[in-house]
């Protein structure tokens, strides 16, 4: 599947040394709306669908501080990814817009997951995450985003 190889790609991160950050400046981060285009569980009829990810990356001009993903169903229900999972941790590729954050489920310790945000060389912005149980991968979703004008 591609989703994994892309996912498997991108985790390929270190701990985000200061100085790295210098290569990228922007005000403060960016704030991305992003589609679902691909999962690992196909097409799947969901009561309450997924409609759009915001993904919030701030920094202080030098390291990223924060990585903020939500998930948005059609209801209106808000899943925040810093309530879902606990003991996160936020890593770039040095010199490159590539991040990443790992956590625990905080419900089953048994599940950990990978978020993995990058921009392209077309300057797309992309959003993935894959979770495990164990080493074994259990889910996988990809998706692809644009900045939010105006914020």
């Amino acid at each position: 599947m591609k989703i994994i190889v892309l996912a498997s790609a991108l985790v390929v991160a270190s701990v985000f040394p200061a100085s790295a950050f210098q290569q990228a400046t922007w005000d403060g981060g960016v704030n991305l709306e992003c589609a679902v285009v691909k999962t690992t569980e196909g097409y799947k009829k969901d009561a309450d669908p997924i409609y759009k990810v915001v993904v919030e990356l701030s920094h202080d001009g030098h390291a990223p501080m924060s990585m903020k993903v939500l998930h948005m169903a059609a209801s209106g229900a808000v899943y925040d990814r810093d309530d879902q999972y606990v003991q996160t941790n936020l890593t770039n590729t040095p010199g490159k817009l590539e991040y990443s954050w790992t956590g625990t489920m905080a419900k089953n310790r048994a599940y950990t997951m990978r978020g993995s945000l990058w921009r392209n060389t077309a300057n797309t912005w992309f959003y993935s995450e894959t979770q495990f149980r164990g080493s074994a991968q259990s889910y996988g979703m990809l998706s692809r985003c644009h900045v939010i004008e105006g914020e």
